[in-house]
């Protein structure tokens, strides 16, 4: 996961972090195959599956952020619909 703009060295692991915070409302994840980037060198071999780009998150990461808002998704869902049905009781 990635902000627009976002200038920082640190992890992108990290990251996971803000699929719990209720505040966010939304989110765009930068998945790859293999988390992390790499510099595109003349005569170097690339890693498959790792960006040349953006640092993305792997896909075992990328893999429990999903699970992890679905989850988030269904509880404020459930939320939801409890409060609907004690408003309408």
């Amino acid at each position: 996961m990635r902000c627009p703009g976002r200038k920082t060295d640190a992890p992108v692991s990290r990251s996971l972090l803000v699929a719990t915070d209720t505040r966010i409302g939304g989110l765009m994840v930068e998945s790859h195959l293999v988390a992390g980037r790499q510099d595109l060198t003349p005569g170097k071999p690339l890693l498959y599956g790792q960006s040349i780009t953006d640092a993305c998150l792997g896909w075992d990461d990328s893999r429990a952020v999903l699970e992890i808002l679905s989850e988030a998704v269904k509880a404020s869902k459930d939320a939801a619909r409890a409060v609907a049905l004690a408003g309408s009781a």
